[in-house]
């Protein structure tokens, strides 16, 4: 099983409201030479009555002063600028060991799936490769599983029965934060010595963030060939 990550929303236009809120410290907010500019795209809004209407959908265009500033803004890693953007992402069938390493880390806002309220009684398991070979993973899934159920059907409420669960137990989380905590974390987790599938979850969350900020998010993005993700 392979983690899945999505993006659920970030910032619109992200690197434009940096820079945007940025230009404050110099007084230069005049300097501005984005633009925004049609997608080609037509957003069907409806009006009263059945009358629809087809509008533009804007991107911003950045501008090479706008350009040069972010890059020095990432240059001097003045990354109290890139708190004015922010994104959050859904992350799933990822094991609870992998979730431990994911929620150490400060200022981020974190919830996940709660073995406290949930029924873990289908519950499936995510293993490193490193134990194929060594752990009959069927019967250790069938044998862990039965116990839980027994102790479910016998009254034992989900918040106590959870204590047999082990940490290969899949999980999901929704995690959010500004771009300057979405830094730091691939700072940490894009490593070698980070356990695989750790690596995994920031490669994708690295490649989604570089998507829609590629200047902010290029030194991470460059990593990963030669982490091998």
């Amino acid at each position: 099983m392979k983690p899945e990550i999505k993006m659920m929303w970030s910032t619109p236009d992200a690197e434009y409201q940096i820079v945007r809120a940025t230009r404050i410290c110099y007084a230069s907010e005049d300097s501005i030479d984005s633009r925004w500019v049609p997608t080609g795209e037509a957003q069907e809004i409806l009006l009263s009555g059945n009358m629809t209407i087809g509008v533009p959908v804007l991107k911003v265009n950045i501008g090479p002063k706008d350009e040069d500033l972010l890059r020095t803004i990432m240059k001097n890693q003045h990354n109290t600028c890139l708190r004015f953007a922010s994104a959050a992402f859904h992350i799933k069938d990822i094991s609870r060991v992998c979730s431990h390493q994911l929620v150490r880390i400060a200022h981020f806002g974190i919830l996940q799936r709660s073995q406290r309220y949930c029924n873990e009684g289908k519950s499936s398991f995510v293993f490193p490769e490193s134990l194929d070979g060594h752990l009959n993973k069927d019967v250790y899934l069938e044998n862990t599983l039965d116990i839980y159920n027994d102790l479910i059907e016998s009254g034992v409420k989900e918040e106590d029965a959870r204590y047999v669960l082990p940490g290969a137990s899949s999980t999901q989380i929704n995690m959010v934060a500004n771009f300057q905590g979405w830094k730091h974390f691939l700072k940490i987790r894009l490593a070698k010595k980070v356990q695989l599938e750790t690596r995994q979850v920031a490669a994708e969350v690295c490649r989604q963030l570089y998507a829609v900020a590629p200047i902010i998010f290029e030194s991470d993005y460059n990593k990963l060939e030669e982490l091998g993700l």
